[in-house]
């Protein structure tokens, strides 16, 4: 028990202690210890934060052997409920009376200063439930999983600016504790639990800060072959992410913030570009090799008939330019975001010249030239039944006068000897 503030360093290194002598105990006196403190959870609220602290430190010192009695779990099946009376003793008593009783603990309702009453997460709870859950069969993790992320998400749904922060913290350190290959989980859960309204800014933010959480200790592989390259998890996440990043930029969160005389800083995630950070991270950890788009894939993209992340990170944007109906904000808006894809394209390590240049040309050229075959085939047909004015080219030239003013004063005069250097007709360019 602590009694004043200068004790609660001594309560932090008791809690440390009692963590290290759980990692010793034996099963008995490990589920014994947790039973007693998950009992006295509820009577003592004034020393609850130390002794979810407590919870937490026995939690992490999990070390004993599971045996679900599923065989499915090596195929990758999920458990039924059906089975809890299967197992040994360690996960009879887990999946019976441990684990639904920490989850119990996962929120906490607050009452605010004008009565309300609030969710809130607890963050410690979750990442011990993460770290014990990754000690479980793989099959028992997977069944595990998708819960905690939605409690997790829904954290973010507060309208407590740091609630919401410690969520989304919480969120970060989830998806870089797990594999990669649970990423669409998450990104799963975002886009459901935060659609609308100021969560669509929270939405971004968390995003952003899962990414930025995952390029600290992610890098792009070194691939010898194709086949690898094609089933890089992060990489084949790259189309969710960017429906996220691009209902923030073009949809509805890009109307709220450019409506007028909005509070915006009622919501703190609404001030900034966090969308633009997200695309130079993505541009700057997926696997830079364009010309995987000449392969079939077998399993391919979400909306692409290929499996190459560039063109899956920069088509969309592409589309949106080549829209006849095009508005200038959103012109503006792609281009922004090629301006920081092509930042984070620079500082991808894995992209050379082999693959770089052939992707620049393909990219600009049809920007530059345009359909140049059916322009070729229709061109003289165009100019000869059109009832317009034909369109007189630009010549940039060089001129032997000597003095400007002399040209200016001579008008319907036929300036001599002028040397064309290049000769430009709007027509030929092709439409953005």
């Amino acid at each position: 028990e602590i009694k004043s503030k200068s004790e609660e360093a001594y309560v932090v290194e008791a809690i440390a202690t009692i963590g290290e002598i759980a990692k010793k105990l034996p099963w008995g006196k490990y589920n014994g210890t947790l039973q007693t403190l998950l009992n006295n959870l509820t009577r003592h609220p004034d020393q609850e934060r130390f002794l979810i602290a407590t919870m937490c430190a026995i939690i992490d010192a999990f070390h004993f052997d599971v045996d679900t009695g599923n065989s499915s779990d090596d195929s990758g099946t999920a458990a039924t409920d059906e089975e809890s009376t299967k197992g040994n003793g360690v996960w009879r008593s887990l999946n019976n009376r441990i684990i639904p009783k920490v989850e119990t603990f996962l929120v906490k309702e607050k009452i605010d200063k004008h009565g309300s009453k609030s969710k809130c997460l607890r963050s410690s709870v979750a990442l011990a439930l993460m770290k014990l859950f990754q000690k479980l069969p793989i099959a028992t993790f997977e069944a595990k999983l998708p819960k905690l992320v939605t409690v997790v998400c829904n954290g973010m749904q507060n309208k407590d600016s740091d609630e919401r922060d410690t969520a989304r913290d919480t969120i970060s350190k989830m998806a870089v504790s797990i594999d990669l290959k649970y990423l669409p989980l998450i990104l799963s859960s975002l886009s459901v639990s935060l659609c609308e309204g100021y969560k669509l800014h929270v939405r971004s933010a968390a995003l952003h800060s899962i990414l930025v959480s995952i390029s600290k200790s992610y890098a792009s592989p070194v691939i010898h072959a194709d086949k690898e390259a094609m089933s890089l998890p992060f990489d084949r996440c790259v189309p969710a992410m960017l429906d996220l990043i691009h209902q923030d930029v073009f949809g509805e969160a890009s109307v709220i913030k450019e409506v007028q005389n909005v509070e915006k800083r009622l919501v703190k995630e609404a001030m900034g570009s966090k969308s633009l950070d997200s695309l130079e991270i993505i541009a700057r950890s997926i696997l830079f090799k364009p010309s995987l788009v000449s392969i079939p894939a077998t399993e391919p993209y979400p909306g692409f008939s290929h499996a190459s992340p560039v063109h899956a990170l920069v088509t969309p944007l592409l589309k949106r330019l080549r829209d006849p109906d095009v508005a200038p904000s959103t012109i503006g808006k792609v281009k922004d975001c090629l301006n920081r894809i092509a930042l984070g394209f620079s500082h991808n390590t894995s992209a050379t010249y082999k693959e770089v240049l052939p992707f620049v040309f393909g990219t600009v050229s049809p920007f530059v030239y345009g359909n140049s075959s059916s322009l070729s085939k229709d061109g003289d047909d165009d100019l000869e039944n059109s009832d317009d004015e034909m369109e007189t080219p630009i010549i940039v030239s060089k001129s032997k006068s000597k003095n400007r003013a002399d040209a200016k004063s001579s008008q319907g005069k036929k300036i001599a000897k002028t040397v064309a250097v290049s000769t430009w007709i709007p027509s030929v360019l092709g439409t953005a």
